[in-house]
């Protein structure tokens, strides 16, 4: 599957350069004052000076809005079950997500919103970064520093997998202090001597 994705989003990019770079439409075509002024999202109140592109991206543009606020209701909840700076951090970035979707199918003009919207896009993530070199300072190690963003289903699989982990240990240990004598692949359970 990600062999397609790759070759697909590859063929994709080449086809969008080669098209721009030899000025083939759409790319040819030079938009009027009314088209360029006229937000995206303005067609689903009947103002749709070019609707066979304005339909298609608004709808596109509605439900990434709408996909991404869902995500910062969602981890807003979840950082208040389990505060964490990453989790802070990455509920910020996506309510900023949430509000560049917006502006862009708002926006009147393209040329001031553009820099808008870059900036807070890498204010966005440059805000993950700090959050996550703080939490790696603090934790002192790579592996909890995602651990708030766990579901709890995730928390509590790796629980069990641990709790199994160390039931067999034990197991072994004690099974190796009353039979000292016996190799210790013989004492431990047939699942562990088979991957041995």
């Amino acid at each position: 599957m990600q062999p397609l994705l790759r070759s697909g989003l590859l063929t994709f990019w080449v086809l969008f350069g080669l098209l721009s770079l030899f000025q083939l439409p759409p790319f040819s075509l030079i938009p009027t004052p009314d088209e360029v002024n006229t937000p995206l999202f303005f067609c689903f109140i009947g103002q749709a000076p070019l609707p066979l592109f304005q339909y298609p991206v608004s709808i596109i543009l509605l439900a990434s809005t709408l996909g991404y606020a869902y995500a910062t209701l969602r981890f807003a909840r979840r950082y208040l079950a389990r505060p964490s700076s990453v989790l802070l951090a990455l509920t910020i970035a996506l309510a900023v997500l949430t509000f560049i979707t917006l502006n862009v199918g708002l926006a009147r003009t393209w040329h001031i919103s553009w820099w808008q919207w870059h900036g807070m896009i890498v204010s966005a993530y440059a805000l993950i970064a700090f959050a996550v070199f703080q939490q790696f300072r603090s934790e002192g190690s790579a592996r909890p520093v995602f651990d708030s963003i766990y579901l709890d289903e995730t928390v509590q699989r790796i629980r069990n997998e641990y709790d199994s982990a160390l039931e067999t240990f034990v197991t072994n240990i004690q099974r190796r202090v009353e039979q000292p004598d016996v190799p210790w692949h013989r004492l431990a359970p047939r699942s562990l001597s088979s991957s041995a």
